[in-house]
């Protein structure tokens, strides 16, 4: 069993996005469909946080699907996930430069700027390393 693990898309994302990299286009589908089926089952089973609506967004990215991969980083974003580096996310590198990422990127930004305003701390006025 592989271990389900949200943090960052998990052991299934990081292959994934190695196996997209090196053009294992076969090995990938094999990946994205088990792993698909195991956020199908999860989803069924009432998950929700916001590291699984990410997770979800990686998959959909993963697979090419852009407006799947955007509406659930959306939701990601609306149910808490927050990253100062998601600018650079992996399973994202198609869209980086994409204009409906890049507004998602600086509302995450901004909520992150909200909570550190709270905490008396310097809001970031750029992602870190942001092209």
């Amino acid at each position: 069993m592989v271990p389900l693990d949200f943090s960052a898309g998990g052991t299934l994302g990081s292959l994934a996005v190695a196996q997209r990299a090196l053009g294992r286009d076969a090995e990938l589908a094999s990946t994205l469909g088990y792993w698909g089926g195991i956020l199908e089952f999860l989803d069924e089973n009432g998950f929700a946080n916001s590291p699984f609506a990410f997770t979800q967004a990686s998959l959909h990215a993963l697979s090419g699907d852009r407006e799947q991969a955007m509406e659930r980083l959306s939701v990601a974003i609306d149910r808490g996930y927050r990253d100062p580096r998601l600018f650079r996310s992996p399973p994202f590198e198609p869209w980086w430069n994409d204009a409906g990422f890049r507004a998602l990127v600086e509302r995450n930004l901004g909520l992150i700027n909200d909570e550190r305003v709270k905490l008396g701390l310097e809001p970031l006025h750029t992602a870190v390393g942001s092209p």
